[in-house]
């Protein structure tokens, strides 16, 4: 619609037309080319002088004031016609919009498209919006969102999400009801913008695991299917390993599938190296071999091998992914002795471990005495020589012409033995057990030895001679043998009684009992037998529940007690070849008690000699490995005189020496 002019005029101030003069004509204005505006209803030619109002067309806005020149054109006093603006279209909660033109605002004859995003559909009769003289035509479009079709969901199966009026973008979720089935399909499924659903809705079926193809390994006894919990068994082909040995793969069921845990797979064998800075290597920058891969080490001075205490070596790596030797790679460290742990031998100053060159002192324990150099020094075999610690002890059988009531076969350091010269039982005497042994000789004469027995009375056989003679003997009224005889016989060689068993009352008993696993009784045995309540005591790892046996009238009373196995206790330990343990024989031990083993002559220990009883079982024994040959140096035979130093023995030359018992220094002279 067209907006018509609603006046012209021109009226000048002076309205004069002179004989001659030219006007301005509309046309000319026209041909100027000038948008938005309109000169409908104008004259088509005013004379020179005229002033005239030119409006715009419907949909621009201002308005042009021309005047009509002497030489008959037209002059503008403004600017052009602009067009109106509309301001912005509007925005759609779910539709983005563009101009349809060229146009770069939004200004009278521009239009506007709107389209609706993805996942929503148009439901406004028009998308388009234009602008025009009164402002946009038609509303804002609307969008509204596209929705799937409801999904039908079986009864034993969970839908998490809104399936009935779905969406774009919705997804629902599916999760079998029974605890020992699975989704069989898609785990869910999403409503897309062109309101279809990206999938079916999936069903449930009882999880089971199938077979798995394993690259470089093969699944033992292959089954297709494997039921919850079923365990995999599979090998893997030479050069490779199971990814994890600590469990095999088992059939189990994780989400809404059903899986192997762990995953089966087989790496390949590898040897590592952890280089260090004290060495050189050969291939250098590689720290990951393959089977039979060579590694070349040597080491810094100062350095060595710890595995072999030697400056250089050339390891393989095995099939197993140790190294031979090894089992670790060989790597280079800082010299170091470490303390020894030999049974009750000392080392002062006491550390972890000393550097080269540096020295100890050895001591012992108190009952223990010195064997070997009290003195060493770290050097690169290791320390040299290291002493032992041997117990003291004295032996009965030294002393001569006495009587003993009761004898042990050893007597410990600080113990002391009584006894009675043969001439004279009545009187007890006592020795003592010292570092030099008995710390005295006992002054008994030795005559008229073998003559007399207590509680008892001796025959001579009539065939006595200077030295050696049998003498037989019975018990006196009241006093019985041992072993339920009236009589019995005993050999006198050099003054003492070979075979010789005491006399005791009747209504005592005399030894104890066979009692298995009892090491021995509370308290000494004493001469004269038992009476009355006795306690036992079980070996170690072994307990009774009554301790004590009774003596009754001469005999012990039935039944006897028994030692038996406590909880948690170990049998004897492992045997290891060419080894013994430091201890006698014993089929039980208890928790948390520990022995310890020692090689035969020739070889070596590996490993840690002491090992422990834990909750029934043995942690990992040593192994005794033979030594290396001995070198080829010269060993020197010759004895120095007395009273001069011996110098340290060579451990290259010398095969008992151990690897790491080596010094080069003299020790200090021994009393």
């Amino acid at each position: 619609m067209h907006v018509l002019i609603h006046s012209f005029i021109l009226v000048s101030w002076m309205y004069t037309v002179s004989v001659g003069a030219q006007g301005c004509k509309i046309d000319d204005f026209n041909a100027l080319n000038k948008e938005g505006f309109t000169t409908h209803n104008l004259q088509k030619e005013y004379p020179v002088g005229s002033k005239v109002r030119v409006l715009c067309q419907t949909g621009y806005e201002g308005f042009y004031k021309m005047e009509c020149r002497e030489d008959g054109t037209w002059f503008s006093q403004n600017e052009d016609c602009k067009r109106k603006q509309c301001g912005h279209p509007g925005e759609s909660p779910n539709a983005d919009f563009e101009l349809t033109d060229k146009s770069n605002d939004f200004s009278f004859g521009s239009a506007v498209l709107y389209k609706c995003k993805p996942g929503y559909v148009m439901i406004s009769r028009s998308p388009i919006r234009t602008c025009v003289s009164q402002g946009w035509s038609n509303a804002v479009p609307v969008c509204e969102a596209l929705k799937c079709p409801p999904l039908d969901i079986d009864n034993n199966m969970y839908a998490y999400g809104e399936y009935l009026e779905a969406t774009s973008g919705t997804v629902v979720t599916f999760k079998c009801k029974s605890s020992n089935m699975i989704v069989d399909g898609t785990g869910n499924i999403d409503c897309n913008n062109q309101g279809e659903w990206s999938g079916k809705v999936p069903t449930c079926k009882i999880f089971k695991c199938g077979a798995p193809n394993i690259e470089n390994g093969a699944v033992r006894n292959r089954k297709d299917d494997y039921n919850e919990n079923d365990v995999l068994d599979y090998d893997c082909n030479d050069s490779y390993k199971k990814f994890n040995t600590n469990m095999n793969p088992r059939c189990v069921k994780t989400g809404n599938s059903a899986q192997w845990n762990p995953h089966p797979r087989c790496e390949e064998i590898k040897c590592e190296l952890t280089p260090s800075e004290k060495g050189s290597y050969t291939p250098s920058g590689k720290t990951i071999f393959s089977i039979g891969d060579r590694l070349m080490v040597q080491c810094s001075p100062g350095n060595w091998i710890q595995q072999s205490r030697k400056p250089s070596e050339t390891a393989t790596c095995q099939k197993n992914g140790f190294w031979r030797p090894g089992p670790h790679a060989p790597v280079c460290e800082e010299i170091r002795c470490f303390r020894q742990t030999v049974p009750h031998l000392n080392m002062k100053p006491r550390k972890e471990s000393y550097r080269l060159q540096d020295s100890v002192q050895f001591d012992c324990d108190s009952g223990y005495k010195l064997e070997g150099f009290a003195d060493a020094r770290c050097t690169t075999i290791g320390w040299s020589p290291i002493p032992t610690c041997k117990e003291i002890t004295c032996d009965p059988n030294d002393i001569k012409n006495i009587y003993i009531p009761q004898t042990q076969h050893v007597y410990k350091y600080g113990e002391t033995l009584q006894y009675n010269c043969e001439e004279n039982l009545s009187k007890i005497l006592s020795v003592r057990c010292t570092i030099n042994g008995w710390d005295h000789t006992p002054q008994c004469s030795g005559t008229d030895k073998c003559k007399s027995i207590k509680n008892g009375f001796v025959v001579e056989n009539g065939k006595k001679k200077e030295s050696n003679f049998t003498l037989y003997y019975a018990c006196n009224d009241g006093y019985k043998l041992s072993h339920g005889g009236w009589w019995d016989g005993a050999d006198c060689k050099d003054g003492v009684w070979t075979g010789l068993k005491p006399c005791i009352e009747k209504s005592r008993c005399h030894t104890l009992p066979e009692i298995p696993h009892r090491i021995s009784m509370v308290g000494r045995q004493p001469e004269d037998g038992f009476t009355g309540s006795v306690k036992i005591q079980c070996e170690e790892g072994y307990r009774t529940k009554d301790s004590n046996i009774i003596c009754k009238n001469g005999s012990w009373e039935t039944p006897l007690p028994k030692c038996t196995r406590k909880e948690e206790t170990c049998t004897s330990p492992p045997k290891v070849e060419n080894a013994v343990v430091l201890t006698a024989f014993r089929s039980g031990y208890a928790d948390k008690s520990t022995v310890e083993y020692a090689c035969r002559k020739s070889y070596e220990l590996r490993g840690n000699k002491t090992i422990k009883c834990t909750s029934g079982n043995w942690n990992t024994s040593p192994t005794c490995t033979g030594k290396p040959e001995p070198g080829t140096g010269t060993e020197s035979s010759t004895q120095q005189p007395p009273g001069q130093h011996q110098p340290f023995p060579n451990p290259q030359h010398d095969p008992d020496l151990k690897s790491n018992t080596s010094i080069q220094d003299k020790p200090k002279n021994e009393p």
